[in-house]
């Protein structure tokens, strides 16, 4: 944290010791989609390929909530994915 005033680096840390002893924390767009893919092991660029576009659109496209049929869509996509990996039935 060089250039930083001590004040500055007070504030930064206060924020980050809060949100690792459960303090609140901005929710992030999508974070239902974020946690689902995670949960099941799946990467946005595994995503990304099967909707056919960039791994960085698909980071774009989560900076800000959804619709409700791309959401969906998106479930299915990291089901499909989550199917098709080696050790699922």
């Amino acid at each position: 944290m060089i250039g930083l005033s001590r004040g500055v680096k007070q504030i930064i840390f206060k924020s980050f010791a809060e949100t690792k002893e459960g303090g609140t924390r901005m929710k992030r767009a999508n974070q239902d989609i974020r946690d689902y893919a995670a949960k099941k092991g799946v990467y946005f660029w595994e995503i990304a390929m099967e909707l056919g576009i960039s791994e960085p659109t698909m980071t774009r496209w989560m900076r800000a909530e959804l619709t409700a049929d791309k959401r969906r869509e998106i479930r299915q996509i990291i089901d499909k994915i989550t199917d098709s990996k080696p050790g699922n039935p």
